[in-house]
């Protein structure tokens, strides 16, 4: 039975803190320190000048600006609603990329033989299909994924790290590489056919270099992170092959990747530094939070702007404010389409190591690289 997180961090965490009989299981299972869950005492830790978004800093070293995730407050806000009036404007671009996505994993899926490398031929090349439809920018599916990997190991992987101990041909390489495909992308991002986020991103900035940091930082979550999620599910429902078996319809395999992830941990979501031990206002007085990675839990709304709401779900999320996640509804549906693809062969487990995910090679600067690079499966039908 998945456990619900954020019911169990809403009750264990009512005074507005997590208590201290849980925190160090938190810290040894997380690395956090705290997790706050009370109004009061998230503005107080927001407000508070000494803490700061982990990567925001190394972002700028990358030469991205302040891209939307490593904001706070009136300037996130603002940068989140730009970026959800582009998705809205860019829907019809949107599900051209799901179809794209869908024919080539059903294509990569038919055309194998008895044995499939799910990973780098179906997932990785399924999610570039659908972002280069997407964005509008086709040929460059490749690219976004590795700027996305770059950004990421670059600012949220390895950003807490102490100064002296940074391996610094490791960041220099990942600047490198992000400046390259910056350019790439200013150029290309005037040619982005109409109604594509490039597009849409375009018109609301008004500046070619913010629509690029925006695509940018939405590239982490579909390719970077959906990449990583979604061979990690492959890998759990290979122990339940029933599962996959049951998939007929991109519905049923829509609620078999969200099932699968219900049962997996969160991500985290944005964190804050605490440089030194502060006090916070909760319900009951005032608690101090060690100095650490600290998550702030918000209420956390299911619908982007504009969709129909029923009301505001009790969840918690980790970030600036009330907010939903931009990409997670998007990468459902991929996932849901590479699923599908698979489902119609009755993938088994690979025998050997081969058929265990396993991590690639760590990139030059971070110390622990957990994303799959093989994932083999052996077909049935």
């Amino acid at each position: 039975m998945a456990v619900d997180q954020a019911r169990l961090l809403a009750l264990v965490g009512r005074g507005g803190v997590l208590p201290w009989w849980i925190r160090p299981v938190l810290a040894r299972a997380t690395g956090l320190a705290q997790v706050l869950t009370a109004p009061g005492a998230i503005t107080a830790l927001l407000d508070a000048p000494s803490v700061t978004v982990p990567y925001g800093p190394r972002s700028e070293v990358l030469g991205l600006g302040a891209f939307p995730l490593a904001l706070d407050g009136d300037a996130h806000r603002a940068a989140r609603a730009s970026i959800v009036d582009a998705l809205a404007a860019s829907d019809a671009a949107h599900t051209r990329g799901l179809g794209a996505a869908a024919r080539l994993a059903r294509q990569r899926v038919d055309d194998a033989d008895g044995r499939l490398e799910v990973v780098g031929d179906v997932i990785e090349p399924a999610l570039c299909a659908w972002v280069e439809r997407w964005f509008g920018l086709p040929g460059r599916g490749t690219d976004l994924l590795r700027a996305g990997r770059l950004v990421l190991h670059a600012t949220f992987l390895n950003p807490t790290v102490p100064a002296g101990k940074v391996n610094a041909e490791g960041l220099r390489r990942a600047v490198d590489g992000i400046g390259r495909r910056r350019a790439a992308l200013a150029t290309a991002v005037p040619l982005a056919p109409k109604g594509s986020l490039a597009a849409a991103l375009s018109a609301s900035t008004g500046d070619v270099g913010r629509t690029v940091d925006h695509l940018l930082a939405l590239t982490v979550g579909p390719l970077a992170l959906g990449t990583w999620v979604l061979a990690e599910v492959v890998d759990e429902l290979l122990e339940t092959s029933w599962v996959l078996d049951s998939i007929d319809d991109d519905e049923s395999a829509r609620a078999a990747f969200t099932s699968a992830l219900a049962r997996r941990p969160p991500l985290p979501g944005v964190l804050r530094q605490v440089p030194a031990p502060m006090s916070v206002p909760t319900g009951k007085g005032t608690r101090r939070v060690p100095a650490g990675q600290v998550l702030a839990a918000t209420a956390c709304v299911r619908h982007l702007p504009g969709q129909p709401a029923p009301g505001a779900s009790a969840d918690l999320a980790f970030g600036s404010g009330v907010h939903a996640c931009l990409g997670r509804s998007q990468v459902t549906e991929v996932a849901g389409l590479v699923l599908g693809a698979l489902g119609s062969r009755s993938p088994r487990r690979a025998a050997g190591a081969a058929g265990r995910l396993v991590a690639g090679p760590a990139p030059s600067g971070v110390a622990h690289w957990p994303f799959p690079g093989r994932l083999e499966v052996a077909l049935l039908r």
